[in-house]
């Protein structure tokens, strides 16, 4: 499989003392499948990704095909899981059923604005990145309007943004950001080591690049690596203690444990 599509698995966020990891190997080069598992949730529901379908325990089905490929899947909220098509600037809501609940065309945004990033927030809001004034900014998707005292200047070209209730994580060239759901900021840390994913980890949140995989250490405000293979990272996702790493037509899976 040679498009690796970007998905989310997103967890609670809460405050704790931080936690210290390291990866220990247990399958090397495995062959991709047709049917990719992507998450599984806390009410033990396992997602797949067949042929731009979406699969949920076998049963429910959301076949997209028509639509195109889909770019990024948010399992955040199993009750309103979002899919976004970039090629199409297309978001589509699905019910814990998969059936089409909400279907939004940014496409027909009447500013001068063009949607090229999107990821979960607050409420009936998301966070979209404008690409054409470099601004993340925040929708209401049930009033389809922008609120207008949200814009989140950037600076360095935009890699990913993921965010569960409270916060917003915006990875780019330059650094990595974290605001609260009202944009204002958190912290900043350099991106040195040119992180280009973001994940969640329980409370905590990974990173990786084409060649490396680190987490944040919030208590310190740096980035620890991991101790991995030299390895070419396509794509990388996280189910329940396990880090799969995506290469062109093979991944490896880490166990996750704790110092």
């Amino acid at each position: 499989m040679r498009y690796l599509i970007v998905f989310f698995l997103f967890i609670f966020f809460s405050s704790t003392s931080q936690e210290k990891f390291y990866l220990e190997m247990t399958k090397k080069l495995i062959k991709h499948e047709d049917k990719i598992k992507l998450h599984c949730d806390k009410f033990d529901n396992c997602y797949y990704l067949s042929n731009q379908e979406l699969i949920k325990n076998n049963n429910e089905r959301f076949n997209s095909v028509k639509i195109g490929e889909i770019t990024k899947i948010d399992f955040y909220n199993p009750m309103e899981i979002k899919i976004w098509y970039e090629k199409f600037n297309m978001l589509i809501l699905l019910d814990n059923k998969l059936n089409e609940i909400i279907k939004l065309d940014f496409n027909k945004l009447t500013d001068n604005i063009e949607v090229t990033n999107i990821s979960n927030s607050n409420k009936n809001f998301i966070w979209i990145f404008d690409e054409n004034n470099d601004e993340i900014l925040k929708y209401d998707f049930f009033k389809k309007r922008i609120l207008n005292n949200i814009k989140i200047k950037l600076t360095g070209k935009l890699h990913d943004i993921i965010s569960d209730y409270n916060s917003l994580w915006i990875l780019t060239s330059n650094e990595l950001m974290k605001v609260d759901y009202n944009g204002l900021l958190d912290y900043k840390i350099p991106n040195s080591t040119n992180f280009n994913k973001i994940r969640f980890f329980k409370k905590n949140i990974f990173l990786a690049s084409d060649d490396s995989v680190g987490y944040i250490n919030e208590k310190e405000l740096k980035i620890n690596l991991f101790k991995i293979p030299k390895l070419f990272i396509k794509d990388f996702f996280v189910i329940n203690e396990s880090l799969y790493i995506y290469e062109e037509d093979f991944y490896n899976r880490f166990l996750i444990k704790k110092n």
